[in-house]
């Protein structure tokens, strides 16, 4: 079972340093999260995002650039839908 370790955070992780901890609250504060960010067990900080979060947002931003800073480095993993048509 996951603890919410901080407000909207939810945290898979056996261990996390304070580093952690404090970049995942500072993302769950986003106005553009749709629920909660969730830490999996392998997370760590990152440079930007921390590494191992998963967020849901309500719409994808686009263009791309238009992502907040904080989320970009996070965001090169992430999968939009495809249009087929």
């Amino acid at each position: 079972m996951p603890n919410e370790i901080a407000p909207n955070v939810l945290s898979w992780a056996s261990e996390l340093d304070e580093l952690t901890t404090e970049q995942a609250a500072r993302t769950a504060r986003l106005p553009i999260l749709a629920g909660h960010l969730a830490l999996m067990p392998d997370a760590h900080f990152g440079m930007g995002a921390t590494i191992g979060s998963v967020i849901a947002t309500e719409t994808v931003p686009a263009p791309y650039e238009e992502f907040p800073t904080v989320l970009r480095s996070a965001a090169a993993g992430f999968a939009a839908p495809s249009v087929s048509g």
